[in-house]
């Protein structure tokens, strides 16, 4: 076996495990939080989260549980999941590794501690470059039209199981829809009066952002400016966010992932759907107009994996089988589970994935809610063989394959029910001065206030957003802050190789034999980076070449199909 290294490569320092474990499991307080549920529904659907369930559910994340809970009551468990397994094998086409649950452990400095979102290439992004053209909007103007006439489906039915509640208010849901779509028809004589982000991001009152932007790196940069403007908790307690985005079909990962052992990067490349890495930890999860992301971000001292949605669950399960208009209400009651997803009450079915970043004095919850998305493609994007897998060896943070489900509920229905909910909990009980902007919109339920802030213009938002896309568009920050990890491959018949990779470079290389077609690489160690293309310039041979650019990444054209910008 020879082995060549050149330099010497920086250890990460982390923390104790059982600190980790200790501050993890501190995390999962609770098993499953019925209270999200009102009494009625927790009758009527208390077959759903029986505690024998909520063990199961827990053991089904992580089967070192076991130890935490009653011998017998595990074993009836186990014999359970045997005999359920039996009888059905039917769930398995609807696993996908979705699972952004993981919570970042920061130490004194600010460090995340333990290891830990892409888009169309078709996004372009021009405005970036000549500072004009905004993404174009969407209309759903038929919806307003049937809304302003009351036109009620099932208009016949005249019972209390289609009567909206009072807090629902439809007043409401038509002021929100007439401004979320105006502008959608520009007026030639008139120009927009827009307030700009950079002037209500550091309000000391509540306020939620939605984004009108499908690009998801504009997005996430959106995001992470709110995030890193959220005024001090300790000295003003209104000051929480909601952020609202729909994103083109991407692929996200958490800070602290490895894309080449989560990602069917040859599917990626084929479709030209580009990667992101996000800031926050988590699993890794696919976005696309069918779902719709929220964060909520508050002080870290009101940390809670299920405070904000546990009031979103309580605001949906209220309109469930409701029919209005030509909208579509959700069919099922929701609950959440021992990580704080949402998940379909009756069948545990996750709905929404979650992910946390805590930092700064303040947290931010990520919310993924599946309404109308292409599940199967998702599970195309992220499936890897085993075969695949075996080959990388790190200490990454993995996916969880979980079984998911779409909520069938109209985008924008969602969006407003997320703003009542918001509204409701966390609006001021004030007046607050009327503006004239045409992206601000003040809304009141009940005696709270908050105002809404509509983001459609490239020119509204602040430099720093910019260079924030930047970074999310660059290949050092998606694929180059890949822990450090090692690929295991074969070259033809007798040649095995294993290269060590570290901070997106070759930094060692073992092979089980000697080849002079290596000489060039074994000398560039240290410097050459760990993309297909580039490594097999420095491979004589063509064949073992095209052997190393395949198995490094399967030749990923990085910047035609991912749209990323090289070093």
């Amino acid at each position: 076996m020879y082995t060549i290294k050149r330099g010497t490569c920086c250890l990460h320092r982390y923390s104790s495990k059982i600190v980790y474990l200790e501050r993890y499991f501190s995390s999962k307080r609770v098993l499953y939080h019925d209270n999200a549920l009102s009494a009625g529904e927790r009758s009527k659907y208390s077959h759903a989260v029986s505690s024998t369930d909520a063990i199961r559910n827990q053991l089904e994340l992580d089967e070192n549980l076991e130890g935490f809970f009653n011998e017998d009551v595990v074993k009836n468990v186990k014999r359970s999941n045997a005999q359920t397994k039996s009888e059905t094998n039917t769930t398995n086409k609807d696993l996908v590794s979705m699972d952004p649950s993981e919570i970042p452990i920061y130490d004194e400095k600010g460090n995340c501690t333990t290891p830990g979102i892409s888009t169309f290439k078709s996004e372009k992004l021009s405005f970036v470059e000549n500072g004009s053209s905004p993404i174009p909007n969407e209309r759903t103007s038929e919806i307003n039209d049937e809304l302003n006439g009351n036109q009620v489906k099932n208009a016949t039915k005249d019972n209390n199981q289609f009567t909206l509640p009072e807090s629902f208010s439809v007043g409401n849901l038509k002021r929100f829809l007439d401004f979320f779509h105006k502008g959608d028809s520009p007026d030639p004589n008139k120009i927009p009066a827009n307030a700009k982000l950079e002037q209500f991001v550091d309000s000391k009152l509540p306020m939620v952002f939605i984004s009108r932007f499908r690009d998801p790196r504009i997005n996430l940069s959106i995001e992470r400016y709110i995030y890193n403007h959220l005024p001090d908790a300790k000295k003003h307690q209104f000051a929480k966010r909601l952020v609202l985005y729909r994103n083109a079909p991407c692929i996200v990962i958490g800070k602290n992932q490895n894309p080449y052992k989560e990602i069917n990067l040859h599917l990626a490349n084929i479709l030209q759907i580009p990667i992101l890495r996000r800031y926050s930890g988590g699993g890794t999860v696919c976005h696309d107009l069918g779902n719709v992301n929220f964060s909520f971000m508050a002080g870290k001292s009101l940390f809670n994996r299920t405070g904000f949605t546990n009031i979103l669950i309580k605001a949906l399960n209220s309109i469930v089988d409701k029919e209005y208009a030509n909208l579509e209400f959700p069919k099922f009651p929701l609950t959440t589970n021992a990580k704080g997803d949402m998940v379909n009450a009756i069948n545990q079915h996750k709905v929404s994935g979650s992910a946390y970043q805590l930092s700064k004095g303040r947290y931010l919850h990520h919310g993924t809610m599946l309404l109308n998305a292409d599940l199967h493609a998702m599970s195309g994007l992220l499936h890897l063989s085993p075969e695949k897998k075996a080959c990388i060896e790190d200490k990454s943070i993995k996916s969880i394959p979980s079984p998911i489900q779409n909520i069938s509920m109209d985008p924008e229905l969602f969006e407003y029910c997320c703003v009542n909910s918001f509204s409701s909990t966390y609006g001021v009980p004030s007046f607050l001065h009327r503006s004239t902007k045409s992206n601000l919109l003040d809304l009141k339920f009940g005696n709270a206030e908050c105002r809404v802030m509509k983001l459609d213009n490239i020119s509204d938002l602040p430099e720093e957003v910019i260079n924030e896309y930047k970074t999310f568009k660059s290949w050092n920050w998606v694929f180059g802050r890949t822990p450090k990890f090692k690929l295991h491959f074969k070259v033809g018949e007798d040649l095995e190789v294993c290269l060590h990779v570290h901070e997106g470079r070759i930094v060692e290389m073992e092979t089980s034999r000697e080849d002079p077609s290596l000489a060039k690489l074994r000398a560039n160690l240290g410097n050459v980076y760990f993309r297909g293309s580039e490594v097999s310039c420095y491979v004589e041979d063509a064949d073992i070449a095209k052997g190393f650019e395949w198995n490094i990444d399967q030749g990923v054209h990085y910047q035609e199909s991912l749209g990323l910008q090289l070093n």
